[in-house]
């Protein structure tokens, strides 16, 4: 088990913090996109590039055409943002501090929303039976990675836990609100 914690500690310092080590995205980058895909709706297409959604028309198709976007760039896009999830989920399920707590749990709502988008685009794309199987794939892991938080940290699903969870987020808010008319009333005080 001592050889666990420098790799988690790795992981969390170069991938998971870090957004200036190449390509990999910074956490609140991949937060973001797991919210943007639950807002997919049906009959819409995702523009990888430059991060919108296109309407599914012939206007769309030329356009995608033009700026080389397609089914596998999408997926690619898909499959990547959710594999930086789970190793997000995975560094948060293993720390001890309660802001990583409220973490996990806000990630694993936007996950399980992130659902509904994915089943759009299985509606948007349904003509390419291969794409549908992806995105299915991707659900039936999405599905497993919740399982397997629930059974290693069954705490956190407890409506009691959920409860203190956001409780403790709502006292980090006040003492930092608290803290900063602290530091506005010294500045006061100081003229």
């Amino acid at each position: 088990m001592n050889y666990a914690t420098p790799v988690l500690k790795m992981l969390h310092e170069n991938i998971c913090l870090n957004s200036n080590k190449g390509p990999l995205e910074s956490t609140h980058e991949i937060i973001t996109r797991l919210k943007f895909i639950s807002m997919v709706k049906r009959d819409e297409k995702i523009n990888v590039k430059s991060m919108y959604i296109q309407p599914k028309n012939m206007f769309t198709s030329i356009s995608r055409l033009f700026n080389q976007e397609s089914r596998d760039t999408t997926l690619n896009f898909l499959t990547m943002t959710f594999n930086r999830v789970f190793e997000i989920i995975t560094h948060y399920t293993y720390t001890q501090k309660p802001i990583d707590k409220i973490s996990i749990m806000s990630i694993i709502n936007d996950l399980m929303l992130s659902i509904n988008g994915l089943t759009n685009l299985q509606h948007t794309y349904s003509d390419d039976r291969l794409f549908v199987c992806h995105i299915q794939t991707l659900i039936e892991m999405i599905n497993s990675k919740i399982r397997e938080v629930k059974e290693y940290k069954p705490d956190l699903f407890s409506d009691e836990q959920i409860l203190r969870n956001f409780t403790d987020f709502n006292n980090i808010n006040s003492m930092s609100n608290l803290n900063s008319i602290n530091h506005e009333i010294h500045d006061i005080n100081s003229l």
